[in-house]
């Protein structure tokens, strides 16, 4: 018969293995429902109405991180900020596309759309008939990242999944 403590432990790393799986499972299949939910709204969005718009700020923001060994990482993404009206109110976003916004370690990729929507430019908006908050710059979304993440988080937890399930069940047997 095993001790408390010995118990205890492998209860403890069964708990501990789980929630790692939670999460790994959790996220990839969030990061998938996200992705075709945004490609679904990137299709609806060919059909959304537009309207003139204009800049008012036009720039690229920069963030560095930094990892356990002290090498920073510089990241990119231009941020297009814009008013435009529908039916006589007036709104204002940031939003550049469908989904969440995606930056890159290319300076210049960035720096070439602020170029292309410098403040003080008119921009084409087209906004949800539904709810005139929801507008974008362009009619696209960046949901095969979000997928192709989702995908392999799914993956992960899988893999961790069907062996831990099995070598719980082996422990099980053995009590």
């Amino acid at each position: 018969m095993e001790s408390n403590s010995t118990l205890f432990l492998q209860v403890f790393g069964l708990f501990c293995a789980g929630i790692f799986i939670l999460v790994f499972l959790g996220g990839g299949i969030y990061l998938i429902y996200r992705s075709i939910k945004d490609k679904k709204k990137a299709k609806l969005s060919l059909s959304w109405p537009s309207t003139p718009g204009r800049v008012i700020e036009s720039r690229v923001v920069e963030s560095h991180s930094s990892d356990s060994d002290g090498d920073t990482t510089t990241t990119y993404r231009p941020y297009i900020k814009y008013e435009y009206q529908v039916v006589g109110a007036t709104f204002t976003s940031d939003k550049l596309s469908i989904g969440p916004a995606v930056s890159t370690s290319n300076y210049r990729k960035s720096q070439d759309k602020v170029n292309r929507m410098p403040a003080g430019s008119t921009v084409t908006v087209f906004y949800n008939p539904d709810d005139p908050t929801d507008a974008v710059l362009e009619q696209r979304s960046n949901a095969t990242l979000m997928l192709v993440l989702g995908i392999v988080f799914t993956v992960i937890g899988l893999c961790f999944l069907f062996p831990g399930a099995i070598i719980m069940a082996v422990n099980w047997l053995q009590f």
